[in-house]
């Protein structure tokens, strides 16, 4: 008796535990068919709300007069203001000039920038995220304490929005702000970075306070600004880059600095580094005084074929040819008196691919 009621017991149990997962297995179902039918659900709304605002929208892109403030326009409810912002969004890509200015006065007359204002405070992270992108379209200065605090932020996205926000609001203002985090931070992706600044930066706006940033660095930070010294007045740029050359501590940054040298005036600084004992300085110093070198340089040039870096004798032996008053004649003459093998391999791959090149 005791093995038969043991037995019933066990199919019981397995009758219970067959029902457990048809139900489980039911609900998943279902709520597999629920989520289908909310998302049924939402695109359609999303293809009515842009069928009403969507025409609205480039009614205001192209026409100066339309939309005043005695116009009413269609009602827009609480919850879907932020389906608003996002269609904004999507539209003000493709828009410049008084066309972007119509579609702010269109967003402002609807309160959209108090809404994104609270969301930027009390949102979650992926509606803070939109309203950052969408109070800089919209200029919002009254969202500048906001954004000046979110700079600092320890979330590198939310930090970086905060940044393109700022410069879109008032580029003059924000550029000391951002270029100051920059130095800060080690987690703003470098590409990011550079597509936010390079913009917006122009000599006028970017000399100085990219020369006080620089000036004020460390070799760490001046690495992070480096990239954008090109945007500089050429005086300036020429300075920063003799006193970053002069104080540098980095062997990295000497051979960034070198290979952005372009005015004559540093040729004495630059000589100091042929000699260099990190092979990839010497070879951003050979082509800088190939850049700014005088026929004076040409000895110096010619100890450089005998490296034992194939890079560095490479860049030497380009840098002989851009020599002033240089001619291929003399480089041939050059390259038959040279008794150094490497050296006279070098010249005649110079050369032959300069007689390629023409």
């Amino acid at each position: 008796m005791g093995f038969a009621f043991t037995s019933e017991t066990l199919v019981a149990h397995a009758y219970v535990g067959l029902a457990i997962v048809c139900l489980i297995t039911l609900a998943m179902i279902l709520w597999i068919v629920v989520l289908r039918i909310r998302l049924y659900l939402g695109q359609h709304h999303q293809a009515s709300f842009e069928g009403v605002w969507q025409p609205i929208f480039t009614e205001t892109a192209l026409h100066p007069h339309c939309h005043r403030k005695d116009v009413a326009l269609p009602s827009l409810k609480r919850r879907d203001f932020f389906l608003f912002m996002n269609c904004w969004l999507a539209f003000q890509e493709s828009l410049s000039g008084q066309a972007l200015t119509r579609m702010n006065g269109l967003a402002r007359k609807l309160k959209l920038h108090v809404y994104a204002q609270h969301l930027l405070q009390k949102g979650r992270m992926r509606q803070r995220l939109v309203a950052l992108v969408f109070l800089g379209h919209l200029r919002d200065r009254a969202s500048w304490p906001t954004l000046e605090t979110l700079l600092a932020n320890e979330n590198s996205l939310l930090s970086l929005l905060s940044a393109r926000a700022l410069i879109q609001i008032d580029q003059e203002r924000a550029l000391p702000l951002v270029l100051a985090e920059l130095v800060r931070r080690e987690d703003w992706p470098e590409a990011r970075v550079a597509v936010l600044l390079r913009g917006v930066l122009t000599a006028e706006l970017a000399t100085t306070p990219l020369f006080a940033a620089l000036q004020n660095s460390t070799d760490s930070g001046a690495i992070k600004l480096l990239p954008y010294v090109e945007h500089m007045y050429n005086e300036e740029r020429n300075r920063i880059l003799r006193i970053l050359l002069e104080r540098s501590r980095s062997d990295r940054l000497t051979s960034r600095i070198l290979k952005r040298i372009q005015c004559g005036q540093e040729l004495p600084l630059v000589r100091q580094y042929v000699g260099h004992d990190r092979w990839h300085i010497r070879m951003q110093a050979v082509a800088a005084v190939g850049r700014i070198g005088q026929r004076a340089d040409i000895p110096l040039l010619l100890q450089r074929l005998g490296d034992e870096e194939w890079w560095v004798r490479y860049r030497a032996s380009q840098a002989l040819l851009k020599m002033p008053g240089m001619t291929r004649q003399e480089l041939e003459v050059i390259r038959d008196n040279m008794e150094d093998s490497f050296a006279r391999t070098m010249l005649e791959q110079t050369l032959s691919e300069e007689g390629d090149q023409a």
